[in-house]
């Protein structure tokens, strides 16, 4: 920077809104997961033990019991996640997060509505912007409230960082959100990449273990054992959650907006002008809305 102590803007120096948030959201994803993750899973335990044919009784009875039962816990996984409304509450969390530090970051760097205003008047938008986003998603405030463990919503930090020289906020703007954002898209591009290429191996390793069930079974017709069945259904338990978490899909949007973001960074330098630092943090900012809306769709 020039002259100026390098700044770091943490989480922890967002909007107490955001800290909530953010929580809200990783709290509802996990509890999100969890549940399809049972759903599917006894789904799984319930295709193996249809897999066997068990005549002699009473094992066969309660192999009958043990399958419905997992059938059943299937079902009350589905019903909760639905009554709970959990991808839904976890989608609108994170979007209440992203849009506090999206309007965080305009008021630090002076940009969009906040430009050119004086400290009084840039504080009173920020707030008025705080209470809209409120009543904007007010079905899902109370679920945020409950991790919010105070009311700062203009940290120190963000005062500070506002009230730097045009140069130092862009330098601070890119490398603590622009080059943490391609880092952050990066990552997770290769992540979800990697892991759908795996989840794709597994489905073809699945069908072809029942192509051989298949032969297995036609070659012995008396075996109590059907793998034929319980591949075809470990192939769809696998489908299924990869449709869930949509891999390759993200991973796609992921490489897209980095490239959209990298682009921005080769488009800038030093700059000393607050119009050219604003209009930059606002296209930048535009690129990442853009990647959150597709997101949610």
């Amino acid at each position: 920077m020039t002259g100026t102590k390098a700044i770091n803007v943490s989480e922890n120096d967002f909007p107490s809104l955001f800290i909530a948030a953010d929580r809200a959201s990783v709290k509802a994803r996990k509890t999100d997961i969890r549940w399809v993750q049972i759903q599917l899973g006894s789904l799984l335990v319930a295709a193996v033990g249809s897999a066997l044919t068990i005549t002699e009784k009473p094992v066969s009875i309660w192999m009958t019991v043990f399958i419905s039962i997992m059938l059943l816990l299937s079902i009350v996984a589905t019903w909760a996640s639905k009554m709970q409304n959990t991808r839904n509450n976890w989608q609108h969390y994170r979007t209440v997060a992203e849009s506090v530090k999206r309007i965080s970051w305009f008021y630090m760097m002076r940009a969009n509505h906040f430009f050119n205003l004086n400290e009084p008047d840039a504080d009173k938008l920020f707030l008025a912007n705080m209470s809209e986003l409120r009543k904007q998603h007010q079905d899902y405030i109370d679920g945020i409230c409950v991790y919010q463990t105070s009311e700062v919503e203009i940290s120190d930090t963000m005062r500070t960082v506002r009230n730097l020289s045009t140069q130092d906020r862009n330098n601070v703007y890119l490398e603590n959100r622009l080059n943490d954002q391609i880092s952050w898209y990066f990552k997770k591009a290769k992540s979800n990449k990697m892991t759908g290429n795996r989840g794709q191996a597994l489905i073809m390793g699945a069908q072809a273990l029942g192509i051989a069930g298949a032969i297995y079974i036609a070659s012995n017709p008396e075996s109590k054992f059907n793998p034929e069945g319980l591949f075809v259904n470990v192939a769809l338990i696998i489908i299924s959650w990869m449709e869930y978490q949509r891999y390759h899909q993200l991973s796609k949007l992921y490489t897209h907006t980095r490239d959209k973001l990298r682009d921005k960074v080769a488009q800038t330098g030093t700059t000393s002008e607050n119009i050219k630092l604003s209009e930059f943090v606002t296209e930048t900012e535009s690129e990442m809305e853009k990647e959150q809306f597709y997101w949610i769709l």
